[in-house]
């Protein structure tokens, strides 16, 4: 995922004229301030479609620099695993709730290992010969971890769009006026830096 900004930088280049590196260093900053800024719109977007916390969306979106700019990145593939969203043992099952609103989902037969940090899983397919773990050679049925939706599935509201743009033009327009308001405050600390 990427939006790009395109910004016309000509009238502000006059303003920094004698600034060495001026404009540079006022790009970077805003570019930095903006990613942190998307950050969050693109984790109160998920947020408001399904039940997780903000840390788990914040380890499915990153950031890093490029050139005078930074590349935000969703995981289109990294599901949530089904225990961010309040799995709970019951004696048929796990239920569940991915939406903020509705009923519960529910998993028959599916059991919460504790020991795996709370992870949800279920016996699947026929039983037959273990080839590794613990259980080698003896006759088991093979057990699955569940998951949940991925953030961009929830950030796109689940439209199968390939960027950003396609899927939801209003970030993308909320990031570049950021981008634009706050290289204007950048370029303004950089001259009253050099003007000390």
């Amino acid at each position: 995922m990427s939006i790009t900004i395109t910004v016309d930088t000509s009238r502000l280049e006059a303003k920094l004229s004698q600034i060495a590196g001026g404009l540079e260093k006022a790009k970077r900053r805003a570019a930095a301030r903006t990613a942190t800024h998307t950050k969050k719109v693109i984790s109160d977007k998920v947020r408001e479609r399904i039940a997780v916390k903000a840390s788990t969306v914040k380890e499915n979106v990153s950031s890093k620099k490029q050139g005078d700019g930074q590349v935000i990145r969703l995981s289109k593939s990294d599901r949530v695993s089904l225990r961010q969203f309040g799995a709970r043992q019951t004696k048929k099952g796990v239920s569940y709730r991915i939406g903020k609103t509705g009923k519960r989902g529910f998993v028959p037969s599916a059991f919460i290992v504790e020991s795996l940090h709370g992870q949800v899983f279920k016996r699947v397919g026929a039983k037959r010969a273990m080839t590794k773990g613990r259980y080698i050679g003896k006759i088991r049925q093979p057990i699955q971890k569940l998951w949940g939706p991925s953030p961009w599935g929830a950030f796109t509201g689940g439209k199968n769009q390939k960027t950003v743009q396609d899927a939801t033009p209003e970030t993308v327009a909320d990031t570049s006026d950021f981008y634009r308001k706050r290289l204007e405050h950048e370029i303004s600390f950089v001259i009253n830096q050099a003007n000390g």
